[in-house]
Parts: structure tokens; sequence; C-alpha cells
């Protein structure tokens, strides 16, 4: 689903994009997730904000990304380039 929405966000349907995202936090966990939740949907969700430049929105999205999932290098470097720039 991550796959779908990011694209959706890229072509500029952003409501179907950002409702499939929330729409993760609910849904069956991947067959092999490992995780308490589900930590893409906050990384893409975070990725998202931050590219509109809410920067506040997209740190606490990506702190639950991190939190979820601490091994993330994806979402660590994202908050990282966000604190520094």
């Amino acid at each position: 689903m991550s796959n779908i929405a990011w694209c959706y966000l890229a072509i500029g349907e952003t409501e179907k994009g950002e409702q499939l995202l929330w729409d993760m936090q609910t849904a069956r966990p991947c067959k092999d997730c490992v995780f308490k939740g589900c930590f893409e949907s906050w990384l893409y969700l975070g990725r998202y904000y931050e590219s509109l430049g809410e920067t506040k929105k997209a740190l606490e999205y990506l702190e639950k990304a991190h939190e979820i999932n601490p091994f993330s290098q994806e979402a660590i470097r994202a908050k990282e380039y966000i604190l520094n720039h």
C-alpha cells in the first residue's frame, strides 16, 4: 500500500495518497511484519510533510516511525536532515 500511496502523492493525487497512508495504520499488518505498528506509513507521512515544508509535522511522524522501527536508517537520516537545515 505504501508504494501505491507514494505514487498517488507523486502524481498530485495527494488526498488519495495521504488517505492510503492513514489507512495503513488500521489495516492488517504485512505478512512478515515484526513491528507493533506500521512504521512505513509514518515514515512516508513524514517524508510527505517534509516535502511540503511542514517540518514540525514531518518530525512528529518520522519520530513515530523511528519509535516503531529503531533500525530504520531512512527515518534517522530524514530527522537529522530536517533538524540540521
